[in-house]
């Protein structure tokens, strides 16, 4: 990608109000940076195939902040990966808006060993922490990579684990690529990246962790990852949107048995159990009896359900006008 077409793609990308498609078609239409600065309102309704609404439409701050964007990338050692690049993750490309594009630092996980997404609640009792721990360090021995969003409680547990011998694993930011949120989490991040694992962020450099960035990113969390499993989740746990996405991207959701203990930390993922979703002890279930086929075959399936994939669908059919209702945010910033 050219550095005028890494700048165009860049101030597309701001255009917070637009979906990925049609950020993709203004990318095409504009077909540089000064036509995009040219560009009026209507002409970029044209352009994305629906009237637009916005009443401050300042393309020129748009590409002055993607000037801005590309220096701190390179000197950050950033890759700005878009939707159409061979280096953009294979299985990010079938979630429903996937990002326009991904900022990544370091080395994103092999797109051809398929990934396990571990988390839960922020607010884990020990059991479970150790469970997510011993289960991310059984998924990498086991050449599983392990995807998280670097929350506290499971979601570090789990980068952690995977880091024990390190494993690879890919952190999944609500905030901008340059920022580490929570701050008590930068060591686990840079631990991440000399293990050779990943941050990944839809989200341009300079964005603060807003509550709502944190529902919408569980979307790529669950998209990375042939599997995802819910470790702990209460009622109204984030960790149960994460699930829901598992299901609309057409992934396998799972329990891990220490959430199906009693206990109101285990509420949520309790009934996730009840309703069909298969409770996992070890990584080693992941791949059914024959590790040795692994990786170069397809994963076998872990067993038969005594209830359907719908029955859990229907139970976690929410969308976004609910999910914050459901996110558990950090206690607080910084």
């Amino acid at each position: 990608m050219t550095d005028e077409k890494l700048l165009l793609a860049l101030a597309v990308h701001r255009a917070f109000s637009l979906r990925s498609h049609e950020k993709e078609r203004l990318f095409h239409a504009a077909a540089s940076p000064g036509a995009l600065e040219r560009m009026s309102i209507d002409d970029v309704s044209i352009a994305v195939g629906r009237p637009l609404r916005i009443s401050a439409w300042n393309p020129s701050v748009a590409v002055r902040s993607a000037e801005r964007d590309a220096l701190l990338c390179e000197r950050l050692g950033i890759s700005v990966v878009p939707h159409w690049s061979a280096a953009y993750p294979a299985m990010l490309r079938e979630c429903w808006d996937s990002p326009f594009l991904v900022f990544i630092r370091g080395l994103p996980a092999d797109g051809d060993s398929p990934s396990a997404a571990i988390v839960g609640t922020r607010r884990p009792d020990n059991r479970g922490l150790s469970a997510a721990l011993r289960f991310a360090r059984e998924c990498t021995a086991c050449g599983i990579p392990v995807v998280s969003g670097l929350a506290s409680g499971i979601d570090a547990a789990a980068h952690r684990g995977a880091i024990v011998d390190d494993g690879t694993t890919v952190a999944v930011l609500g905030c901008g690529i340059d920022t580490v949120y929570p701050a008590a989490n930068r060591g686990l991040a840079e631990r991440i990246l000399s293990a050779g694992g990943a941050l990944l962020s839809e989200y341009p450099p300079g964005t603060p962790p807003l509550r709502h960035h944190f529902p919408i990113r569980n979307r790529i969390i669950a998209a990375l990852s042939r599997w995802t499993i819910i470790v702990q989740a209460p009622v109204r746990s984030g960790a149960l949107i994460t699930a829901e996405y598992a299901l609309d991207s057409g992934r396998e959701l799972l329990v891990h048995a220490a959430g199906c203990a009693a206990g109101s930390v285990n509420a949520g993922s309790r009934v996730l159990a009840e309703d069909g979703a298969c409770a996992v002890e070890s990584a080693g279930e992941l791949l059914g009896a024959d590790r040795a086929a692994y990786p170069g075959s397809a994963p076998a399936p872990i067993h038969d359900r005594d209830a359907s994939v719908g029955d859990v669908a229907s139970l976690l059919a929410r969308r976004l006008n609910r999910e914050l209702d459901l996110f558990e945010p950090e206690p607080a910033y910084g």
